[in-house]
């Protein structure tokens, strides 16, 4: 009868403890997934700008090279 006592405190603690381990991860990982993209975009942003710049000086030397 003591472990039937025992396991009506904490059955139900341990579903929630569980539920609310699942939802925690759960949000943890979609917050790292949306930086994870904020951080790619801003990287693009940055680096698309100066690998644009570097192709026009390849196109410039290949074109002073060609002359």
């Amino acid at each position: 009868m003591e472990i039937v006592e025992i396991l009506k405190y904490t059955l139900p603690a341990l579903i929630v403890f569980f539920t609310a381990y699942l939802l925690i991860r759960s949000f943890i990982r979609n917050d790292q997934k949306r930086r994870n993209q904020e951080i790619i975009l801003q990287n693009q942003k940055t680096i698309t700008p100066i690998r644009l710049q570097a192709y026009e000086r390849v196109t410039l030397l290949l074109e002073r090279i060609s002359l």
